[in-house]
């Protein structure tokens, strides 16, 4: 069972990455349910996989790194730049929602192991 809950969030991490492409390019809605599934799906599988507290954390430093470049963005750049920073902004709501949703489910699973 473990085995293959693992090996379907890697499947599920790698067919996103081209939805995220695509849906950036069509429809800007999917932009922002998308990257959540996707890190939610890599921070189950890291969490599962490693005990290293520095790869549990390193999702959540590269989504706190986005919002922090997008707060930038938006509130320093003129012009249509500050565009770029709002969206950046919006796709970092689910990664920010989905990233402690997957460490809870990682305890609760190691939890109900045991």
């Amino acid at each position: 069972m473990k085995r293959d809950l693992n090996f379907w969030l890697i499947v599920i991490s790698i067919l996103l990455i081209p939805l995220c492409i695509i849906s950036w390019l069509t429809d800007l809605r999917w932009l922002l349910l998308l990257p959540g599934i996707f890190f939610y799906c890599v921070q189950l599988l890291i969490c599962r996989k490693t005990r290293n507290r520095f790869f549990l954390f390193l999702p959540s430093a590269l989504v706190l790194l986005a919002v922090v470049t997008g707060a930038a963005l938006l509130f320093t750049a003129s012009g249509w730049d500050t565009l770029g920073g709002l969206i950046l902004l919006l796709v970092c709501i689910s990664p920010a929602i989905a990233i402690p949703c997957a460490m809870l489910t990682a305890y609760l699973l190691k939890r109900r192991a045991d």
